[in-house]
């Protein structure tokens, strides 16, 4: 039997579907007895990681995402947020990297400033509008 180009892609995605279903729960599985068995390794792996620049940055960004800050972020964390030594409204020096807080629009979800804790939590970057 001769297949058009066309008929061939169509099974072709059918075959693939038909396999991932059937070896879905065989890869979950082997996947879960990998990780059982490489616990330890794969832990200590990723408590390594969240040390690293690039481990920082990404649970940074994923903190943000949760709390509904759009835009592009890794952008913002380098350029902005991970180079401010000061607060962008009372101008007072980050004690540590803990007091540096993204502020952003709640119903638009866009970056507006990086603020000190005090800032932040009282909204005292109004007062200087």
């Amino acid at each position: 039997m001769v297949w058009t180009k066309e008929e061939k892609a169509a099974y072709d995605k059918t075959y693939r579907v038909i396999n991932y279903e059937r070896d879905k729960d065989k890869k979950k599985a082997r996947n879960k007895a990998r990780y059982e068995r490489e616990k330890v390794k794969i832990l200590a792996q990723s408590k390594a990681y969240r040390k690293t620049p690039s481990g920082i940055k990404t649970q940074a960004v994923s903190k943000w995402k949760r709390r509904g800050v759009i835009g592009d972020l890794s952008k913002i964390y380098d350029e902005r947020y991970l180079h401010c030594t000061h607060c962008e409204v009372c101008n007072k020096e980050f004690s540590s990297k803990s007091d540096r807080c993204l502020d952003h629009d709640h119903e638009t979800g866009l970056f507006r400033q990086v603020l000190c804790q005090n800032c932040n939590i009282m909204d005292n970057w109004k007062k200087y509008i």
